[in-house]
């Protein structure tokens, strides 16, 4: 294989390639919500209308395999299959031939699957018994078997929930009633704590076992400026699926073209600074998530994802949600200490730290190097969800102290991998988790992404970004070690994650031995 050793680790570096044919985010089409209750899971249409109140994680996380092809998040979010999938059995299954509404088909067959013009083409990564993630699966449920842990949060998590919830609360109170507004940024960084670690895990189904209390604290999204009923949509189902995919991560494209985060985007010549301007940018996520969500439900889809069809409860969450955000963060300041004031010392202030605390957090887990893009169809997918990721100050990398803060502070993502593994599962279950995720990286060969502190990622950030917007994407590839033996291709080329049209992959191929990860760590 045309690719160059990497030191002793066993993994390589890609001879580069060229990529396969760059384009401007994909075209949304016409934009509406979603009016089946109909879903597609191993190639059977099941009608969801009897299942979704019964819903064992509530029936907000049932919706969303409406009107899609939801095999991957059938099997994703479903750490027991064999209770997933009695589950599964009791519902009716529907003729596909007679239906009058058709739903998005996975490709479920080994390769690239791309169109003609190199767009990627929806489709479910492979879940072999005997692959990569069938492996870690089986692992993990030893372990909480073996520990009798509850696998999502319980107690502990509503305790460290409520807690969070009082800081943040005194830090309005001080900040926004009694006008001590140089401590303004602290509210915005405690707003977005709490949507990294109480709303992400509750939206996700894993902060309790209880449906309704998560759902509760689902609506924490709604209070700091977002939206539980989008942020669904955009994250559990339009990133989680397809990271790092340049036509299926809502992620990757929708920043497109202010930031270039994926190499299958076109270039343009100003991202060519957007290392310098990409983290200012961040700051104004706050106020893209508080007026981009009603764009969003008003237009029925986020990206190309559609929303299901909005019950009257979820229109009543939303525009309330938005009425109490508004209220509190805008409206309370001006009311109190005028329009100039309210504004300029509390509101943006807030806005812009809380912004830039929450998108850098998220930022780096995906884009910085080591991580994979545009991974092919076919390709096992807990490596496509380890491969995309990068870790930070992991337990075992850092100082015990530092790993438990990050732990707490960002809710489990520095674990970004053991996370994407195991999306239903509460974030204080990772640090234990990840040596079973490491274990099986090293004896199949894939790398294991990690870096000590979160200034060394965000340094790998940056680098990484410079180098996408000034395309030079070859750089970002050969930075990234990849494993051969569990990617073999057809005429004996490296791995490509970047998928040139009409090459094919055999996900059969043996892993390779002891030894072959690649830990990524700074020290």
């Amino acid at each position: 294989p045309a690719a160059m050793g990497r030191g002793n680790t066993g993994a390589y570096r890609p001879h580069p390639a060229p990529m396969f044919k760059q384009h401007d985010r994909p075209d949304f089409g016409e934009r509406s919500t979603i009016s089946t209750m109909l879903t597609r899971i191993d190639g059977e249409t099941y009608d969801l209308s009897s299942f979704v109140d019964r819903h064992p994680g509530g029936s907000e996380l049932a919706l969303l395999a409406a009107g899609r092809d939801a095999t991957t998040l059938f099997y994703s979010y479903h750490r027991r299959m064999d209770v997933a999938k009695k589950y599964l059995a009791t519902l009716p299954k529907v003729d596909a031939s007679k239906l009058e509404v058709e739903l998005p088909v996975q490709v479920t067959s080994l390769g690239t699957a791309r169109d003609e013009d190199g767009r990627t083409k929806p489709g479910a990564m492979a879940m072999d018994e005997d692959g990569f993630y069938a492996e870690v699966k089986r692992r993990v449920n030893e372990y909480f078997v073996a520990t009798g842990y509850e696998s999502r949060g319980g107690l502990f998590m509503v305790f460290k929930s409520l807690v969070t919830l009082g800081l943040l609360a005194a830090s309005i109170y001080f900040v926004v009633v009694l006008d001590y507004w140089m401590f303004a940024p602290i509210v915005g960084i405690l707003m977005a704590i709490a949507g990294l670690s109480i709303q992400h895990d509750a939206n996700h189904g894993a902060l309790t076992p209880w449906p309704a209390v998560n759902w509760a604290f689902g609506l924490v999204d709604d209070l700091i400026g977002g939206s539980s009923l989008a942020w669904r949509h955009q994250h559990v189902v339009a990133h989680h699926a397809d990271p790092n995919d340049a036509d299926l991560d809502c992620d990757t494209y929708m920043e497109w073209p202010l930031i270039r985060f994926n190499p299958g985007l076109r270039v343009r010549d100003f991202q060519a600074y957007q290392h310098i301007y990409g983290p200012m940018l961040y700051s104004l996520m706050a106020f893209a998530y508080g007026f981009g969500d009603i764009y969003t439900v008003l237009s029925g889809a986020y990206g190309h994802t559609q929303l299901h069809k909005l019950r009257l409860s979820d229109q009543a969450v939303f525009w309330g949600g938005k009425a109490v955000h508004f209220g509190l963060f805008y409206g309370l300041p001006i009311y109190l200490h005028g329009v100039v004031h309210g504004l300029c010392c509390i509101t943006l202030p807030a806005m812009l730290a809380g912004g830039f605390f929450l998108a850098s957090t998220f930022a780096v887990s995906h884009n910085s190097t080591g991580a994979a893009y545009n991974v092919p169809r076919g390709v096992d997918f807990g490596e496509l969800q380890t491969r995309t990721a990068v870790n930070w100050s992991v337990w075992g990398d850092c100082p015990n102290h530092i790993a438990i803060f990050w732990l707490l502070v960002s809710g489990g993502l520095n674990y970004q991998a053991e996370h994407h593994l195991f999306p239903g599962v509460a974030h204080i279950h990772y640090p234990a988790i990840s040596r079973i995720v490491r274990a099986v990286c090293e004896e199949r060969g894939v790398p294991y992404n990690s870096y000590s502190t979160f200034f060394d990622i965000y340094a790998e950030h940056l680098k990484t970004l410079k180098l996408l917007g000034r395309g030079a994407d070859d750089e970002v590839l050969a930075a990234e070690p990849r494993n051969l033996a569990s990617c073999k291709t057809i005429e004996g080329a490296a791995w490509k994650a970047n998928c040139i049209p009409g090459e094919a992959l055999d996900a059969k191929a043996p892993a390779s031995g002891k030894g072959a990860s690649d830990s990524r760590k700074r020290k």
